[in-house]
């Protein structure tokens, strides 16, 4: 569709400039870098709110595909014998219980 080339071309562009949750989770493309590249381009500004929200709803997609894949891997994770070495089953003391430190000079 010839009304999405621009569009997908500023998408192409930004591939790399994405921004990133804390766990590495997909959030959404750098509306700076965005801004940055319509002017480098000469894009008018009454154009970039058309092609920002396009860049938004490819975000989205980007989101949900991203989400169904994470869900994927922990249902596998989760569906996976814990390892008797596996470093997170370890337990943690209760509140107010003391150690036993004897012979750990």
């Amino acid at each position: 569709m010839e009304e999405n080339e621009e569009a997908w071309e500023l998408i192409t562009r930004l591939s790399s400039q994405v921004r990133v949750g804390g766990l590495g989770e997909f959030v959404g493309t750098d509306i700076v870098a965005f801004d940055t590249l319509c002017s480098y381009l000469g894009i008018p500004e009454e154009d970039r709110i058309t092609l920002w929200t396009k860049v938004e709803a490819v975000d989205e997609v980007k989101r949900r595909i991203a989400d169904k894949e994470r869900r994927k891997r922990q249902a596998i994770r989760a569906s996976q014998p814990v390892s008797s070495y596996d470093n997170t089953s370890r337990q943690v003391p209760e509140s107010g219980s003391t150690l036993d430190l004897e012979g750990m000079d």
